[in-house]
């Protein structure tokens, strides 16, 4: 379990830093909240509470980088989805990844917005199964929240006393294996804020 949550949580952190770095807006946006809340010392779960944007940056990392990015459900019993039959007993594969990138629920999908998990009327509308970063249901993994919160923590005290920006020509691929991590590193440039 250890070692689950340690990649998983790495792996949202530097897709969060990657795209925070290539959305300055969403970044500095982010920094003014924590520095509102907490414009110094450690940043903890009662700070939290108090930070709506930083937890939707989170969510919206987590929405476009899954830490588990290919999901599997074995049929308990026949049924049929979108018109494909499926036997009990058979394994279905089903990936956060691609459901995170359906404009049918995520308008824009490709563009990091944490407004989408902000306004309460849009997130309502949305149904509940097109959000899955940790899975669902019994098989939900357990650390879902200390995860959120972890990221938001480190990203919070990153984003409030740094900008970030991308390596210049840099592409880190993907690495898809249990986890979904950078194949090549996201390299970012640190620099004090103003």
């Amino acid at each position: 379990m250890l070692l689950t949550g340690h990649e998983t949580t790495a792996n949202a952190l530097s897709w969060g830093m990657w795209l925070l770095a290539e959305a300055p807006e969403v970044a500095a946006k982010a920094a003014d909240e924590v520095r509102g809340v907490c414009p110094a010392g450690p940043i903890g779960f009662a700070e939290l509470a108090e930070l709506p944007y930083l937890r939707a940056t989170v969510k919206e990392v987590l929405r476009l980088y899954p830490p588990v990015w290919l999901l599997a459900r074995r049929a308990v019993e026949d049924d049929v989805i979108e018109g494909f039959h499926v036997p009990a007993g058979r394994v279905v594969f089903f990936a956060p990844w691609l459901l995170h990138r359906d404009e049918r629920h995520w308008p824009d999908p490709e563009t990091l917005d944490p407004m989408r998990f902000v306004d309460e009327s849009v997130m309502k509308a949305r149904p509940t199964a097109a959000y899955l970063p940790f899975s669902s249901g019994a098989r939900k993994c357990i650390g879902d929240r200390f995860a959120e919160a972890e990221i938001a923590v480190v990203l919070g005290h990153v984003l409030r006393d740094w900008t970030l920006a991308r390596k210049a020509g840099h592409d880190p691929g993907h690495r898809a294996s249990v986890a979904l991590g950078p194949l090549d590193g996201v390299p970012v440039h640190v620099r004090p804020r103003a």
